[in-house]
């Protein structure tokens, strides 16, 4: 009967030690490699490349405190300033849809669509015009070799969500042209670029 017991204990316990070591192994595993030089324990993150700058930005939580960081790719990280919450509690609140949300590329409409749209919208479009406009041609406009692009890595609940997509898939100045952006404006993903966008230009830029 000792025996009985004794063999269930230890049973057990291996079991809860290789379940506990599994675990552990899955939390070092799901640690973005662009966040694992801070050394911290980190519950939420936000790491965002942007090209051509090579700039890197970091905005994350530790502690209760959300902080954020910059640097150009490949230096250390810059100073360390503490953050509003805002964009930590957006990712919070809309993590299902932004392991989900995909931006779509940029998709030129046909010349036919364009001419109903500038038919319609003519004085909208003149309104409207950018310094990309001079691009346009044949009815779409052609690609700029120096557009951003971004890729973000998203760190939440031990979970890696990994995006990238250019500019001009979700810039209002080329949504007369871009098929695409509408259905890239309704994501939940494009709408925290953007709060990540207006908190990097109030504090680091």
């Amino acid at each position: 009967m000792n025996y009985t017991r004794l063999f269930k204990y230890l049973s057990s316990a291996m079991w809860l030690a290789l379940s506990f070591g599994h675990t552990l192994e899955a939390q070092n595993a799901e640690v973005p490699k662009e966040i694992q030089e801070l050394n911290a324990s980190l519950e939420l993150a936000v790491f965002r490349a942007i090209m051509p700058d090579d700039r890197e930005e970091l905005y994350y939580l530790e502690q209760g405190q959300f902080y954020l960081t910059k640097r150009k790719a490949g230096e250390p990280w810059g100073e360390i300033n503490r953050a509003d919450s805002v964009l930590g509690i957006y990712v919070k609140n809309h993590w299902p849809a932004l392991r989900d949300d995909l931006v779509k590329p940029f998709r030129p409409k046909s010349k036919a669509t364009d001419e109903v749209v500038a038919a319609q919208n003519q004085s909208a479009i003149d309104n409207s015009a950018s310094p990309d406009h001079h691009m346009k041609k044949a009815g779409a406009i052609e690609v700029n070799s120096e557009d951003y692009s971004f890729k973000y890595v998203l760190f939440y609940r031990n979970i890696i969500v990994e995006r990238e997509f250019n500019q001009k898939d979700i810039d209002p100045r080329w949504a007369k042209e871009n098929l695409t952006f509408t259905f890239n404006q309704t994501l939940k993903l494009t709408e925290m670029h953007q709060i990540m966008d207006a908190l990097f230009l109030s504090n680091l830029r």
